[in-house]
Order: structure tokens, then C-alpha cells, then sequence
């Protein structure tokens, strides 16, 4: 398995990998998981889901500012996938 292939990703691979990490962790440790992407390229890639979370919100104009209810709104299969899906090497070339 190579996570850097495109192809191999679905949305429910995916969200399996997110119910692996600990999301907004600032440990490395914490993004260990089962697909054998690097924790360091691993939350990078959820750093920058985290980050593309608050700018769609700011851009919705929802008035949520506090993290739990930017993550009770995004943090699910269906964003996650469309975040990955917009992204030409979501895990690195």
C-alpha cells in the first residue's frame, strides 16, 4: 500500500484514519496509525484539514468561532473527503 497514491483513498479509508489520530494534537505520537504515513506528514495533512475548517466557516459567515462547534459542523467523513478530494498530493509527491 502506498498512501501517496490517490487511488488508494476512499472516504471511508479516510475517516478510518481520522478515528485514529487525536485532531489538533500538538504530539507527533498522537498521529500514529495503521497506513503507515509518517506522524509528521500525517498531521501536517490534519493541520491544514483544521485550518481549511475555519476559513470555509469564516467564509460562510455562521458566526461559529469557538473550536468545538467549528469541529461538531466539519469534523466528518463528507468534509474530510471533500478537503482531500481538492487536493492535488494530499500526503506529499
Amino acid at each position: 500500500m502506498n498512501y501517496k497514491d490517490f487511488d488508494f483513498w476512499n472516504k471511508e479509508k479516510l475517516w478510518k484514519l481520522r478515528t485514529e489520530i487525536v485532531l489538533g494534537s500538538l504530539y507527533y505520537h498522537h498521529y500514529k496509525n495503521s497506513f503507515d504515513i509518517p506522524e509528521k506528514v500525517c498531521c501536517d495533512f490534519f493541520d491544514s484539514f483544521v485550518e481549511w475548517c475555519w476559513i470555509v466557516e469564516s467564509e460562510e459567515e455562521n458566526g461559529l468561532t469557538e473550536w468545538k462547534d467549528i469541529l461538531s459542523k466539519y469534523d466528518n467523513a463528507d468534509e474530510l473527503w471533500d478537503y482531500f478530494y481538492g487536493m492535488e498530493y494530499p500526503f506529499g509527491e
